[in-house]
């Protein structure tokens, strides 16, 4: 089995960050576009950087990496 905890807080955490930095340049962004961007892109970092340490530790496991 693959862990992938901290990954998923990973890109969990860089949705934050984007958002804090999208509220910095668009101030007057109406309720339904945080209510997506909340759920859209934390939910798509989220995802897509587990889906990415599952794929390299595959890959690492397949090809005899770092142990």
């Amino acid at each position: 089995t693959v862990q992938v905890a901290g990954e998923e807080q990973l890109g969990t955490g860089f949705a934050f960050l984007e958002s804090l930095y999208y509220l910095q340049v668009n101030p007057d962004a109406t309720l339904w576009a945080w209510i997506v961007r909340g759920f859209g892109t934390a939910i798509m970092h989220g995802s897509v950087t587990a889906i990415t340490a599952v794929a390299a530790k595959q890959l690492s496991d397949r090809h005899g990496g770092v142990s």
